[in-house]
């Protein structure tokens, strides 16, 4: 039986652990992993791993696995390898055909993204987060995606959040308002527009290597899809110089000494020439400078027969998955209305139920109030009757009063007769006395020897007179009566004068024939339309930024962007000049 050995193989979504012929080539290992990811566009990837000296390395497809000085897990006897894209693409949307392997660039670039191996800006890390959140979540949903639902996310760079003077739910918020505009957007295709976003960062798919020029200045290599690029060391986003993969015949290294040939027809250029510390570091260069020339050829020749059926199958899928997802939006929108149909009968149901228990309680309290009423009803008509018994006997003392009054009168007219006629008895009998007086004076003069007889007289004018005084003392007391004829027992007022109006104190009963208006309002917000751009965010963020926590890339990008820049514009602006001036200022750096 032949000898195996074991190796993992770690990808940025799962981990391989599998045994291996001992004497297996690195294109052996390589072709197994692909054929079990179900990756077909190989030419992006390979397998990374570290030497036994500590240094980053690629799998090479000549050569077998254990003759690459892999260092192994010694605590678990295992080659550890990590699946990763190795080559980049000039455009993501043209050129990345499966997939799998869209989702596994997709996942790369957001781990580089997220780790600060790529810097990417505040306001560009939102939208890509919003991408991000669609690729995970799918449509934004109001009542399921609740404030806080990002809050074991891992979606924005540290020294992004750190810029800022925002909380978690601050940051929820604006990504949020994003991710709700992505309505109806496939997975693949969230992940998709992630990566366009990613392809426009400055140091996206660039490897950053430590060169010296001929003088010794200390600069950094960048090598990419669109060829090789110049930085120095303060600023890897915008590039010196570049060299076009179309602009460069050859490459070759010797050592340390590396030598770049020019396509210069007329050999008026020297060869581009700088140095790295270690000649592994030349080894990896010249790997990357080829597997990126080859690529940048590929896509100018017409496409292979495997690449032509990938994009027909691709194509074939993707309208596959939209008529799939067009079943099932129909199928969610009939549920949704099914749903809605019978939530507003439910709603009528409880709308109609409760209709019936106010009117219930409506009647019960009409028959309260009807009880109520007929009870007052009922006191109102006793206390009629009453007051009814009451004007009765009234009226009955205003007929004993007025017969009274009546027999008073007649009383009082005949003792005014009789005093009348004591008066004029009065008078006669003082006219009387009077002439007897003087009758007496006279019968005094003459008669004095009638004094024998004078008092019988006398005894009988008295006695006359007697009568009269008493007669005149009665006619005057009954005068006296009959002027101060007393009044009737109420006072000489009538008995409808005294009995006084009842007030009922009993407060007005409220209408009972007023109608209830109940309207329904739907206040779930469906969708959230925000017509903002990118430059609108930044400006709203503005305010809450701290310049000391800037970091030094933010500040370049800030100053490039403030003079009209972009990666493709300083791409553009690196590979003007001819050849020769861009050598002869790579040498003055």
């Amino acid at each position: 039986m032949p000898k195996s050995i074991n190796v993992r193989v770690t990808t940025v979504d799962a981990v391989l652990e599998f045994p291996i012929e001992a004497k297996a080539s690195g294109k052996q290992l390589f072709e197994q992993v692909t054929k079990t990811i179900g990756v077909r566009e190989t030419w992006y990837f390979g397998l990374q791993y570290v030497d036994n000296k500590g240094y980053m390395s690629w799998l090479r497809f000549d050569k077998k696995v254990v003759d690459q000085y892999v260092q192994k897990d010694q605590h678990e006897d295992v080659y550890p390898f990590k699946f990763k894209a190795k080559f980049f693409p000039e455009d993501v949307a043209e050129e990345l055909v499966q997939e799998i392997t869209q989702h596994l660039f997709y996942l790369q670039v957001k781990e580089q993204i997220l780790s600060e191996e790529i810097y990417c800006s505040p306001e560009a890390s939102i939208l890509m987060a919003s991408y991000a959140i669609q690729a995970e979540f799918g449509d934004y949903d109001p009542s399921t995606h609740q404030p806080g639902f990002l809050a074991n996310e891992k979606l924005l760079p540290k020294s992004v959040m750190n810029q800022y003077e925002m909380t978690h739910e601050m940051w929820e918020e604006r990504i949020t308002a994003w991710y709700s505009q992505h309505k109806g957007m496939l997975r693949e295709d969230a992940e998709l527009e992630y990566l366009k976003v990613a392809q426009d960062l400055e140091m996206f798919g660039i490897n950053y290597f430590e060169i010296k020029n001929k003088k010794g200045s200390q600069l950094y290599l960048g090598v990419d899809a669109f060829g090789l690029s110049i930085y120095e060391p303060e600023d890897k986003l915008s590039p010196k110089i570049s060299f076009p993969w179309g602009e460069i015949k050859n490459v070759e290294y010797h050592g340390k000494r590396f030598s770049i040939m020019p396509t210069d027809m007329d050999r008026q250029s020297p060869d581009f020439v700088f140095y790295v510390s270690k000649t592994k570091v030349s080894d990896l260069i010249m790997q990357l400078c080829m597997g990126n020339h080859d690529l940048f050829m590929r896509q100018r020749r017409l496409d292979t027969m495997e690449v032509q059926q990938m994009k027909t199958q691709a194509k074939e899928e993707k309208a596959r998955k939209l008529g799939e997802r067009e079943r099932l939006e129909r199928e969610k929108q009939a549920r949704q209305q099914a749903e809605k149909k019978a939530f507003d009968l439910e709603e009528r149901l409880r709308l109609l139920e409760e209709e019936n228990r106010v009117a219930i309680q409506m009647r019960l309290e009409s028959e309260k109030t009807i009880e109520l009423l007929q009870e007052k009803v009922r006191i109102a008509v006793e206390e009629a009757q009453v007051h009814a018994r009451k004007n009765l006997q009234a009226e009955d003392e205003i007929r004993k009063v007025r017969a009274s009054a009546l027999k008073s009168e007649e009383e009082r007219l005949l003792m005014e007769r009789k005093a009348q006629m004591a008066e004029e008895k009065v008078v006669n009998v003082l006219h009387s006395t009077q002439k007897r007086e003087w009758e007496t004076a006279e019968l005094k003069r003459e008669l004095e020897e009638a004094k024998l007889v004078r008092p019988s007289v006398k005894s009988q004018t008295s006695g006359e007179t007697s009568d009269a005084g008493l007669n005149l003392s009665i006619s005057s007391n009954q005068s006296a009566a009959v002027g101060t004829h007393p009044s009737s027992p109420e006072g000489g007022s009538t008995p409808h004068a005294e009995m006084e109006l009842m007030a009922s104190d009993d407060e007005d009963v409220e209408e009972l024939s007023k109608q209830l208006e109940m309207e329904s309002k739907d206040y779930i917000e469906r969708s959230r339309y925000l017509a903002e751009q990118l430059n609108a965010l930044k400006t709203q963020m503005e305010d809450m930024k701290v310049d000391e926590k800037k970091t030094h890339n933010d500040v370049l990008h800030e100053e490039m962007v403030k003079q009209g820049g972009s990666k493709r514009k300083a791409l553009q602006r690196s590979k003007s000049g001819t050849q020769k001036a861009r050598i002869a200022f790579f040498e003055e750096l």
